[in-house]
């Protein structure tokens, strides 16, 4: 009895990233996603360091999607999630 091969259509899956003055350790930190598949979103949750100006320098060159929440006050973890979720395309 032969066995039927199915072709399934991959599913883009996305890293949801929060980052809150990670500028020394985001470029690092997404370069692993990206090796492993993933579709980056970065979510700058207002950082006072120099996050911004380096994920804008990286981006223009790694697939990534980059959103900066221009909160005043840092918000929770969980907030800056939902702005990424509410941000992807899948299904």
């Amino acid at each position: 009895m032969a066995l039927k091969q199915i072709q399934v259509e991959p599913k883009e899956i996305f890293a949801i990233v929060p980052a809150y003055n990670e500028g020394k350790v985001v470029e690092q930190n997404v370069k692993h996603l990206i090796k492993m598949g993933y579709t980056v979103v970065v979510i700058d949750d207002g950082s006072i360091d120099a996050t911004k100006y380096v994920v804008k320098g990286f981006a223009s060159r790694l697939p990534i999607k980059y959103i900066y929440n221009n909160n005043p006050k840092h918000s929770i973890c969980s907030f800056a999630r939902n702005i990424g979720i509410k941000n992807t395309t899948a299904d």
